[in-house]
């Protein structure tokens, strides 16, 4: 899992919250959508119930709550796939996002042609969501229409404010990805000397092979920037965090942070939350989420490899946590797991990497070396089984046999 200290501060606008409200509508007595689920106020389902009933000032409440999940998420799309946003922009997204489901945007036109750099194109895309059972319907039509509109609205950049500072306790690099800095060329990174600290918006602790993903904040009113982009990596273990004079910790924590509770829908599963355990105890509890697997629900599986997801969670929660539990009282963060592409070549993964398909995932075991966890694992784990020097170790189920490396 990933702790986000903060999320970088996007919000969205009034013209966004209005264009939300008219197409959602306002129902202030619960009742059943067409998919059959019970709704209330402006779409709330969460804890919608039939037979409730709530005044507009309540509505108001929950739809500002159902829409903060959506700002942080996209919030944190846009820092995870370098993509800058205006406020309209940015409040188009949330929009279409609410309308239908992170998941399907993050796989979406919209989000790839964003990626590319084609606003243009990113803006027609929105035109094509417009169908419900494979009919137009003219609602959507007119709510997609209405969000390009207001995504091509002239508006000034968001730019982030400073609420961290990192230090460099060691001299080290700001990354483009996830890499050692021995495999980056000069273009990829920038080094900073012991001591040298950094004005921060946001950071996504431990988010990828021992890395932190950062959003840099702003100098005399001014967008901080290198490399040509605001968002970078840098490893962990060579900075401190702290924030008013306090001091965090890079330990492994067992936080999601702002995507907590978002709904997601799993092919084969269906409708779950970020929160909903994989595997179940018999008592209800568990450890490994669908928000853990999917990164915060910005990667949907496919339905062939959601059978991948569940097999090594299974395996995980039942042979190996046990296992580590009976040698200490330790934190495991999972820091890589269900990675397509691009994700798995921008982590720097092998082309035939088992994080593609969801059969493998990486974690931290505080306090435990990678190596410590090698040795208690390689007796009783039949598969693939690796650790790498910077103390992460990595599980797979894919491949025949048992198979072993150090990275």
């Amino acid at each position: 899992m990933v702790e986000y200290l903060t999320i970088f501060p996007m919000q969205i606008n009034d013209a966004g919250l209005e264009l939300i409200k008219h197409f959602e509508g306002l129902q202030l007595s619960a009742y059943l959508c067409p998919a059959g689920v019970p709704t209330i106020g402006y779409g709330h389902t969460k804890t919608a119930r039939i037979g409730q009933r709530i005044n507009k000032d309540e509505a108001d409440a929950l739809l500002q709550k159902d829409v903060k999940e959506f700002e942080g998420a996209i919030a944190n799309w846009a820092a995870n796939n370098g993509v800058s946003l205006n406020e309209n922009e940015f409040a188009a997204l949330v929009s279409l996002a609410y309308n239908i489901g992170i998941g399907e945007f993050a796989y979406s036109t919209v989000a790839r042609k964003l990626k590319e750099g084609d606003r243009a194109a990113a803006s027609n895309a929105f035109l094509m969501w417009d169908k419900a059972d494979g009919k137009v319907l003219a609602g959507l039509a007119r709510r997609r229409a209405n969000e390009r509109d207001l995504f091509l609205k002239r508006a000034n950049p968001m730019t982030a404010t400073a609420n961290f500072t990192l230090t460099f306790k060691a001299s080290s690099f700001l990354k483009v990805r996830p890499a050692s800095s021995k495999d980056l060329s000069s273009s990829e990174k920038i080094a900073f000397s012991k001591g040298a600290a950094l004005n921060v918006a946001a950071i996504a602790l431990d988010k990828e092979a021992g890395h932190h993903l950062i959003t840099l904040g702003q100098v005399n009113g001014k967008q901080l920037e290198y490399l040509g982009r605001n968002t970078l990596w840098v490893f962990g273990k060579d900075v401190e965090i702290s924030k008013g004079g306090k001091l965090y910790a890079n330990n492994p924590v067992d936080s999601v942070g702002a995507a907590t509770g978002m709904e997601l829908f799993i092919p084969r599963i269906g409708k779950v939350t970020t929160d909903t355990f994989i595997i179940p105890s018999l008592s209800g509890g568990g450890f490994l989420t669908w928000g853990m697997a999917t990164h915060n629900g910005t990667r949907i599986p496919g339905g062939s490899h959601v059978g991948n997801i569940m097999e090594i969670a299974r395996r995980f929660e039942q042979e190996v946590k046990p296992l580590l539990q009976k040698r200490t009282k330790q934190q495991i963060q999972i820091t890589s797991w269900y990675r397509p592409e691009p994700w798995n070549s921008r982590a720097g993964g092998v082309s035939n990497s088992s994080h593609l398909s969801g059969g493998a995932l990486d974690f931290w075991v505080d306090p435990l070396s990678s190596v410590e966890v090698y040795r208690l694992l390689d007796p009783v784990w039949d598969k693939g089984l690796g650790f790498y020097a910077n103390g992460i170790s990595h599980l797979d189920c894919s491949g025949e046999g048992k198979r072993r490396w150090q990275l």
